[in-house]
């Protein structure tokens, strides 16, 4: 996260901060790119082009070519989960989550880079970043099976 963000968690209560870094963003942000942007798409084109546009104007909204990618990767994400959980409370849930991380990251920065130091060098060694790419796609794989079995329940239930 950008100095903005580090000068907010550092000057206002933690509460605050929160709210402000985490809570706030990932509400307002998924009723506009999900709700909005998203639904607004998926009524006038095909599935496709709602996913690659509400995702992509989303990766743009965060004004930052560096983090273009991967915004725009968990921008399809949240889409692909509102999609396919019908609720945009899940995008919402990993919006927050997200966002929290990074929060937390900034407000315990010392402490994190006392238990996990290998986060907070330049250059990560090849089994580090495998290790943590694995846990990445685990979680993934995770939150993909628990939508699926809950799209499942919709069905049966309707």
């Amino acid at each position: 996260m950008d100095s903005g963000y580090q000068y907010l968690v550092g000057e206002y209560p933690k509460w605050l901060s929160i709210l402000a870094i985490s809570i706030l963003p990932g509400i307002c942000e998924e009723f506009i790119f999900r709700g909005f942007i998203f639904g607004s798409l998926r009524n006038k084109y095909s599935l496709f082009i709602a996913f690659f546009w509400s995702s992509f104007i989303f990766g743009c909204f965060h004004l930052s070519f560096t983090r273009l990618f991967y915004t725009t990767l968990f921008g399809f994400l949240n889409a692909y989960f509102l999609y396919k959980s019908k609720s945009i409370y899940v995008s919402m849930i990993m919006h927050i989550s997200n966002n929290m991380f990074s929060c937390i990251q900034l407000m315990y920065e010392k402490e994190l880079m006392k238990l996990m130091p290998f986060l907070y060098r330049e250059n990560l060694v090849i089994n580090e970043l495998v290790i943590m790419a694995i846990v990445g796609i685990v979680l993934l794989l995770i939150g993909l099976f628990i939508v699926n079995i809950k799209s499942k329940d919709k069905v049966k239930a309707v």
